[in-house]
């Protein structure tokens, strides 16, 4: 995705690595605990926001580092 939006390669320190991975199964088991009928439709519906906001954060950044060229 970083080639597509144009960005430079970054590398991430281990820990955010991990985060990636711990924090939304995190997320998961604190919406199962709270409410276990809507959690997978809370966990999903999560995602998708989480993916709108890196899309348009993404393409904003893009456009700025084209403009810059």
């Amino acid at each position: 995705m970083l080639r597509f939006a144009r960005l430079p390669d970054l590398t991430l320190p281990p820990s955010v690595r991990w985060g990636r991975f711990i924090f939304p199964l995190l997320g998961l088991v604190i919406v199962f605990w709270s409410n276990p009928v809507v959690a997978i439709f809370v966990w999903a519906g999560t995602f998708s926001l989480a993916a709108v906001i890196v899309a348009i954060v993404w393409a904003s950044l893009a456009r700025v580092l084209e403009s810059r060229r």
